[in-house]
């Protein structure tokens, strides 16, 4: 079932949960005002555009279903190694399987989301083209020596002092 409408703060009504039903990817990229304070089923076409807008400023874009190919993006445009494939694929699980959407809901849902899918075809072309023409990544190099390996290649942690209490110098 879709979440039920409720009372906001303000006495108008809001449905629990709503973001996260409800273009939660335009939502996500427009920020906290339009996150929390734009009601259920709100969310326009111009919204989207500048969803698309605030996305085609990113330097890595990292689709779900092409998650491999989306990791050496960061890999190589952060100078990060690449793990092997057995530990990119941990999982969390399967998530929640007590949830079940009816056809009716599951309509709704995508009527509704009408803006995040086209934000999402934008996103997976986006990512296809930033991972175009990418070198390979250093496939099974430990992560730690290697990232402290480059990390000592450029001089030290001075651009990466979050890192110091992680991978501390040799």
């Amino acid at each position: 079932r879709l979440p039920s409408v409720a009372a906001g703060a303000a006495g108008t009504p809001i449905q629990r949960g709503a973001a996260v039903v409800d273009n939660f990817y335009v939502r996500s990229l427009l920020g906290g005002d339009v996150y929390e304070t734009t009601p259920p089923g709100k969310i326009t076409a111009a919204h989207a555009s500048q969803a698309i807008e605030v996305l085609s400023d990113f330097d890595a874009v990292l689709i779900l279903e092409n998650l491999d190919r989306g990791f050496d993006q960061l890999f190589h445009r952060l100078g990060w190694c690449r793990p092997n494939n057995a530990e990119l694929r941990q999982s969390f699980g399967p998530g929640d399987e007590t949830i079940h959407f009816s056809a009716e809901d599951r309509r709704k849902l995508a009527r509704l989301n009408v803006h995040d899918h086209g934000v999402y075809n934008f996103a997976r072309e986006l990512a296809a083209a930033l991972e175009r023409d990418l070198p390979p990544a250093d496939v099974g190099q430990p992560y730690r020596a290697c990232r402290a390996k480059r990390l000592r290649s450029r001089g030290g942690y001075a651009r990466h002092q979050p890192y110091q209490h992680e991978y501390p110098a040799t």
